[in-house]
């Protein structure tokens, strides 16, 4: 029989989705709905992800090696310099890159998307009335806001509101990135200076964390600019506070049409039960937010499989061997609200990583909250894997002995319960 937590997220009832991409925060909203979804309402969006993502994952391994197929120059890391400027037109190769990738992947991604637990929901559909928690999510390295759109989907059908944001600091699989001529250039993940041939820099990730988390608080402005924890961000070309006061009045005119356009949604939000959440190296951005402004209008923070410690030493261009607490603020503030740790097995068995999350866990002064999951690995928490093809991925083996959706059931069940008991 299958688990009342699994057929949550299978149920072809209850959740909508709706993405907002054109501005400095890329979103999509999984919400509550009445709607029940017909099949013509399978978003393409669950073809384009894995299609996206495995496109991202052939960036990064051959873009060292084949400079046509790396991102367009960096606007987006102004503390990167010019590192990772490589074609803004694109080469002979870089066209055939473009257009013989999504032919080559398409196959793979409809294959992927047939045998899939596809999550249903309705786009577009109007929200359900009421007063619902929200959940602010932050992916991981090469993911997006659609990484965990599963969890995200079954969330909904609980009753949660949930924003996921596709972060522009350069480590989204693929998003559009502003290119200061009022247009956007597209791009896939950031490649390190490392992978590059070049020196890194010990604060590379420093300074990437903290454009992550300016995005989460920019996007929590946007949703509601009288949130404790909300901060606007401009864009990632130029602060708000050195706008031009014509280039301000469009910035605020256009987030009053994203509020206006998302009325019905962010009406039913209740914004007194906020909680942020993140995977990864989103788990790192939740915890420097929460630790930046003490956890001011957040009821808890849900950090899964979390990226809590740089390893310097493991890489070779860097002039340093340190082993640095990530996020350095989070770790010597502490966090206020309650956390839930999920974590997996590998994590737990790297000796640096391990230190610094149990570090982390002990000063989380509002109670931390600890799982860690026999048998997983990093990408068992992944939506596409453990949800949308489990079968075959515990056959191809890389993910660990551990079953996949009874670690999706778990994870689901304790982060509503995480979010209902907060929220109380």
């Amino acid at each position: 029989m299958m688990p009342a937590a699994y057929a949550g997220v299978r149920s072809f009832a209850g959740a909508g989705d709706r993405s907002f991409s054109d501005g400095a925060n890329p979103f999509r909203v999984y919400y509550p709905v009445d709607t029940k979804p017909r099949f013509s309402s399978r978003a393409s969006f669950y073809v384009f992800s894995p299609m996206n993502t495995l496109r991202a994952y052939l960036h990064v391994f051959f873009g060292p090696y084949f400079p046509s197929l790396r991102a367009p120059p960096s606007f987006r890391n102004p503390w990167c310099g010019e590192l990772h400027a490589s074609m803004r037109h694109p080469t002979v190769g870089g066209w055939l890159w473009q257009w013989l990738a999504p032919l080559l992947l398409w196959p793979i991604a409809v294959i992927m998307w047939l045998l899939s637990a596809v999550p249903e929901t309705v786009v577009d559909a109007p929200a359900r009335p009421g007063a619902n928690p929200l959940l602010v999510f932050s992916h991981g390295l090469i993911g997006s806001g659609e990484e965990q759109s599963a969890t995200f989907a079954a969330l909904a059908r609980q009753g949660i509101t949930v924003f996921a944001i596709t972060h522009k600091d350069g480590s989204a699989a693929m998003t559009r990135y502003p290119n200061g001529d009022g247009g956007a250039d597209l791009g896939h993940y950031e490649l390190p200076p490392n992978q590059l041939g070049e020196a890194y820099p010990p604060d590379y990730r420093v300074n990437q964390i903290e454009q992550r988390a300016d995005e989460v608080q920019g996007l929590l402005h946007l949703l509601c600019p009288t949130h404790p924890s909300a901060e606007r961000t401009a864009n990632q070309l130029k602060s708000f506070e050195f706008l031009t006061p014509d280039e301000r009045a469009a910035v605020e005119a256009k987030e009053a049409e994203v509020r206006r356009e998302f009325a019905d949604i962010l009406e039913a939000v209740d914004f007194d039960k906020t909680v942020l959440g993140g995977f990864s190296y989103g788990a790192a951005t939740t915890a420097l937010v929460a630790a930046r402004t003490g956890g001011a209008g957040v009821r808890g923070v849900f950090l899964l499989d979390g990226w809590y410690n740089v390893d310097l030493a493991e890489i070779r261009t860097c002039p340093s061997n340190e082993q640095l607490p990530f996020p350095p603020l989070a770790h010597e503030r502490g966090l206020e609200p309650p956390a839930l740790f999920i974590g997996s097995e590998m994590f737990a068995g790297f000796k640096h990583l391990n230190r610094r999350t149990l570090e982390l866990q002990r000063k989380c002064r509002g109670g931390a909250e600890v799982h860690v999951f026999p048998g997983t690995v990093h990408w068992s928490f992944i939506d596409y894997w453990a949800v949308q093809i489990p079968t075959l991925s515990q056959r191809l083996g890389f993910l660990g002995p551990a079953d996949l959706r009874a670690v999706h059931e778990k994870t689901l069940a304790l982060a509503g319960d995480f979010v209902e008991r907060v929220c109380a």
